[in-house]
């Protein structure tokens, strides 16, 4: 009996050991996010990465149209999900206007820091929505 426990034992430290080399649970808010985030970082180059984490506020503006616009359609912020609920309930109605603070709020989680969507969303002053067409 003692031998099973043993055994038990050894393989739950060795199963924890394992865990430990991966990332710590997600500090993102709303949690929603943390899938986009997580599966973006996987498919970026560390190059792109490391531009990211050195991008001043101007350099984000520029990425609108290629990197706005691979968010916008990858992550469906023309479509009715998740994402974009968040965004419309907190007042972001347009999908030009949700990938700015998604991409601020990536570069914060790229750092390993807390990211509070709602804070990302008051960082920018957003443009208001196109008219309808």
């Amino acid at each position: 009996v003692c031998m099973k426990i043993s055994a038990i034992l050894g393989i739950s430290l060795l199963l924890g050991a394992c865990a430990g080399g991966q990332k710590a649970h997600c500090n993102v808010d709303p949690v929603v996010f943390c899938a986009p985030f997580e599966e973006l970082e996987k498919d970026l180059s560390a190059r792109e990465k490391d531009w990211l984490l050195q991008a001043t506020p101007p350099d984000i503006i520029k990425l609108h149209r290629g990197f706005g616009t691979h968010i916008r359609n990858r992550f469906g912020l023309w479509e009715d999900n998740e994402i974009t609920h968040f965004f419309n309930a907190n007042g972001v109605n347009d999908a030009d206007n949700m990938s700015g603070p998604f991409t601020t709020g990536f570069i914060g989680f790229l750092r390993g820091q807390p990211v509070v969507m709602t804070q990302e969303i008051k960082k920018l002053s957003l443009p208001p929505p196109p008219p309808p067409r």
